[in-house]
């Protein structure tokens, strides 16, 4: 029988010799409808999704563009925009777990919201504020009052919200190609910091792709590090600026940053149409495109190869399972490299736990061996899993770890210390 023990750094210096083996693996257990290939990433979906109704002609959302979650981790906030089948347009707020049940934050069809076209996108700023942008405006709401922000240059299509500890609320307005950065909680209408453009008069669309430019924002996400990601949706690449930066220092999707083919690859993106997401340690980075979601692993490089694949059962196939297409990605991180994983899918907001713990083999001076390793080079052990399968380990080196790395040990097995 298998045990799961979790080891700090003081358990270590008390109990000293470990003995642990690691088979270098990925969990690869995912439902068959999901991608059934060796590089497929977990995720148990067990068929629950919010928007769901009592049948496919109830389901409560129309074609929702946008979802957050709060930041209270009770309730799952959702930009419906677009009423498709008469249904109420507006904010929909679902709390945890109930799926068919919602309260409508904000009714679009009712007066003052009535003077807001059609919704985008979401972000929280606060225990009770969020903006809220739409095609040509952006909106600030909280529970005291609600007011239209006003730019010094005004916006064409608001694509993307994200709002970081210092106030700041980034702006991609995607017919103008460019990302501007905003201290909110001043309500300055002018933007300190441009990205893709050096000019705040300069509103038109960019077609020629190079370091320097963005042709069509949509999605970005500050890291755990402070750095800036944008999608950029027309290029058929991710961008990451350097905190305070404006100047990209790395490019998902393309080789160099001059380039902006689309392709279905380990290191490609076909349009990455939304998303990414981040674990809260940033070792991990999920990347939504068209029909598909990439795992990546930090350190993260220019052009990097994603590590796994959801959605097709191989990395160079067009993604059959989320069809149409995918709208949106968010990540819920238990803690201890596990979490839920939400996409969005046409009308429907999927969940299903994963888990992106890092294996990886022990440095064994006498690997020949099956039941001794002698550990001689210091050994960083980081959200790892390891699996014990020598009678024996020897350290003579220093040893690292959090409290979140797991040791699993076989029942045949004894640590000798």
């Amino acid at each position: 029988e298998r045990m799961k023990r979790t080891l700090t750094i003081t358990s270590l210096l008390f109990f000293c010799l470990l003995c642990w083996y690691v088979e270098a693996r990925y969990t690869t257990a995912l439902p068959l409808n999901y991608g059934s290939g060796s590089v497929n990433f977990e995720w148990n979906y067990n068929g629950d999704y919010y928007g769901d109704g009592i049948n496919s002609t109830t389901d409560v959302l129309d074609f929702p563009y946008d979802f957050i979650l709060s930041k209270d981790g009770r309730s799952l906030i959702v930009v419906d925009g677009e009423p498709i089948n008469n249904k109420s347009t507006g904010i929909k707020i679902f709390t945890k777990n109930d799926f068919r049940n919602y309260s409508l934050f904000y009714n679009l069809t009712t007066s003052p919201f009535t003077q807001i076209d059609k919704p985008y996108t979401l972000e929280q700023i606060g225990d009770d504020s969020f903006v809220f942008g739409t095609g040509y405006n952006l909106f600030v709401f909280n529970n005291l009052t609600f007011y239209k922000f006003t730019p010094i240059s005004p916006f064409e299509l608001v694509g993307g919200l994200c709002y970081d500890q210092q106030s700041t609320l980034y702006v991609s307005t995607s017919f103008q190609s460019r990302v501007m950065a905003f201290n909110i909680s001043l309500n300055s209408p002018t933007p300190f910091r441009l990205y893709g453009k050096t000019n705040i008069d300069d509103t038109n669309r960019t077609t020629v792709v190079t370091k320097d430019t963005i042709n069509s924002p949509w999605h970005s996400r500050i890291d755990c590090f402070g750095h800036l990601w944008v999608v950029d949706y027309s290029f058929s690449r991710i961008l990451r600026y350097p905190s305070g930066s404006t100047v990209p220092d790395l490019v998902w999707g393309q080789p160099n940053f001059n380039s902006s083919f689309q392709q279905y690859t380990q290191n490609g993106l076909q349009g990455p149409s939304c998303y990414i997401a981040f674990d809260r340690k940033c070792t991990v980075a999920f990347v939504m495109d068209l029909t598909r979601v990439l795992r990546f692993r930090a350190p993260f490089t220019t052009f990097q190869l994603a590590e796994a694949v959801l959605g097709a059962n191989n990395f160079t196939s067009v993604g059959t399972f989320f069809v149409p297409r995918l709208y949106g990605l968010q990540l819920e991180d238990y803690g201890n490299q596990t979490g839920l994983l939400y996409l969005l899918a046409t009308n429907k907001i999927l969940i299903g736990t994963t888990q992106w713990q890092q294996i990886s083999s022990l440095p064994c001076t006498n690997s020949s061996s099956a039941s001794l390793c002698v550990v001689q080079q210091p050994i960083s052990l980081q959200d790892t899993v390891l699996t014990i399968n020598y009678s024996l380990i020897i350290l003579n080196t220093s040893v690292t770890f959090d409290n979140s790395s797991q040791i699993i040990i076989g029942s045949d097995q004894q640590i000798q210390s």
